[in-house]
């Protein structure tokens, strides 16, 4: 897990990159980033509060498209979660136009963990790829970091490989 902060990082978010997949996204002012690949994430940013032996925190997952259309994923994505959730809907379904596309899912699961939590999800898929940017704290404090997360996936670009 990397410590590294910027002396302004408990005020303004700072970038990350990720130089394989070609995404990046802000880090959350003052929080931790894993690239350690734990449970297949690319990188995670952990709040540095622990709660209930819980860290809040921000997850993404990238891995091939293939052999699945776009729709196939999003439609699997839906079901996954309504399986893990034990809902038959999510309090979140919409399509985003930025980017052009993108799906976010907001559910709550009140039994699979130790604690009640809440997730916010957004799916994109692009060039043969998708990109799941999650977003998960205890259900009782989602509220407190629902701008903090809203921003970070508002951050979040994929790079064009002919980009300098």
């Amino acid at each position: 897990m990397s410590h590294d902060r910027d002396p302004g990082s408990a005020t303004k978010p700072r970038a990350y990159f990720d130089p394989d997949t070609l995404f990046s996204l802000a880090v959350p002012p003052g929080w931790l980033v894993d690239t350690s690949g734990q449970q297949g994430s690319k990188v995670t940013f952990f709040c540095p509060e622990v709660e209930d032996n819980f860290r809040t925190n921000v997850t993404v997952v990238v891995q091939p498209l293939a052999p699945l259309t776009p729709e196939e994923f999003v439609t699997l994505s839906r079901l996954q979660i309504k399986q893990l959730s034990g809902n038959s809907r999510l309090a979140v379904d919409q399509e985003e136009d930025r980017p052009a596309g993108a799906r976010t899912f907001e559910w709550t699961a009140l039994k699979l963990f130790p604690i009640p939590l809440r997730f916010r999800q957004r799916i994109v898929v692009d060039r043969g790829m998708t990109y799941g940017v999650i977003c998960t704290a205890p259900m009782h404090r989602f509220e407190d970091y629902r701008e903090l997360f809203d921003a970070t996936l508002s951050s979040f670009h994929i790079h064009d490989p002919n980009e300098p």
